[in-house]
C-alpha cells in the first residue's frame, strides 16, 4: 500500500488556481496535436514544429519509436491476458496492478524516473472529472485537457469499472488495480516516451469506487487516492523491422518477447505490493 504522506493534493481550489497561474503566462505555446488509442493506454502527441506553417508529419524516426511501443503493447496485453493470476485462478486482467508491476521489473525494459501520491478531490463526474483526473496525473502536459479528457475517458471508465467490480466482492484476492499509459511525444523535432503506472489500492479508495465506474452525478464529493510512477522505456530491438502490428505479431521475435514477459507474470512474487519509494 503506497504510503500517502506528503501527497500532492489535487482539490477543485488548487485545480482554479493553477489554471489562473497558467493563464497569467505571456509565453505562447506551440500548436499541439494528438491521438490516442481506442483503450487510452497509448497516447501520441505532437507539436507544429515552431509554428503554423511546419509540417505537423511525424518523421520516420518518430514514427518507429511510437510503432514500438504498440508492438510491445500488443506483447504485454497478450502475455497477460492469457496468463492466469495464481491468487484467484482467472486469467489477469489489463489492469490488475500485480501483473503490470511484474512485467515492469522483470522486463528490463524500463527505467523509474519518478513517483508521485495524490489526493485527488471532486464533486464532477464523467466527462469533467475524466479531464480533471488526466490533467492532475499529467502535470506539466499542455494542451485542450477537455479533448484529452474526453479521449480517455475509456481508460478512465475501464479504471473505474475494475474498482467498482472487484469493491463489491466480499473476499477479492486483488488488493490493488492499475493502468499503464505510454505517453509518445513528439516535441519541436525530439522524441519523448514516457510509460506512466497509476494504481490505487482498493481499500483505501473504497467509497469512491463505489460510487461506480463513472462517478454519477449523486455520488457527491469523494476523495480518490493515487499513485503515479513515471519511467523511460528501451523497447525491443526487433521492431525495427516491423512495419504494422500484424508483422510484428508473426515475428519470432515477438513471440520470444510474448513468452519473456509471461515467463515474468509466472515468476514474479504472487506478494507484490506498490512500492513506497
Amino acid at each position: 500500500m503506497a504510503d500517502f504522506d506528503g501527497t500532492i493534493k489535487s482539490t477543485p481550489e488548487t485545480r482554479a488556481d493553477e489554471l489562473a497561474n497558467l493563464g497569467a503566462g505571456s509565453s505562447t505555446p506551440a500548436t499541439k496535436m494528438f491521438a490516442v488509442s481506442a483503450t487510452g493506454n497509448l497516447f501520441v502527441a505532437s507539436t507544429l514544429n515552431g509554428g503554423p506553417d511546419s509540417d505537423p508529419d511525424l518523421t520516420d524516426s518518430a514514427k518507429t519509436a511510437f510503432g514500438q511501443v504498440s508492438i510491445f503493447f500488443a506483447a504485454m496485453t497478450k502475455s497477460i491476458a492469457s496468463t492466469k493470476n495464481p491468487k484467484t485462478g482467472e486469467f489477469y486482467s489489463i489492469y490488475d496492478y500485480d501483473a503490470l508491476d511484474a512485467v515492469i521489473r522483470r522486463s528490463g525494459m524500463f527505467i523509474q524516473v519518478g513517483q508521485n501520491n495524490y489526493s485527488f478531490e471532486s464533486d464532477n463526474w464523467g466527462m469533467t472529472l475524466s479531464s480533471e483526473l488526466v490533467g492532475v496525473l499529467m502535470a506539466g502536459f499542455t494542451g485542450d485537457m477537455v479533448s484529452i479528457g474526453r479521449s480517455l475517458m475509456p481508460l478512465v471508465s475501464s479504471f473505474g469499472t475494475e474498482g467498482f467490480n472487484l469493491s463489491g466482492k466480499s473476499s477479492s484476492e486483488v488488493s490493488t488495480i492499475g493502468a499503464l499509459v505510454f505517453v509518445c511525444e513528439y516535441l519541436l523535432g525530439a522524441v519523448s516516451i514516457t510509460p506512466i503506472l497509476v494504481y490505487a489500492n482498493l481499500e483505501d479508495n473504497k467509497a469512491a469506487f463505489k460510487a461506480g465506474p463513472c462517478f454519477n452525478a449523486e455520488a457527491g464529493s469523494f476523495t480518490y487516492k493515487l499513485a503515479k510512477r513515471q519511467y523511460l522505456f528501451v523497447p525491443p530491438e526487433f521492431t525495427d523491422e516491423a512495419l504494422t502490428i500484424n508483422e510484428a505479431m508473426d515475428n519470432e521475435e515477438f513471440k520470444r518477447l510474448v513468452d519473456k514477459l509471461t515467463a515474468s507474470l509466472r515468476e514474479s512474487n504472487t506478494d507484490t505490493e506498490p512500492s513506497e519509494d
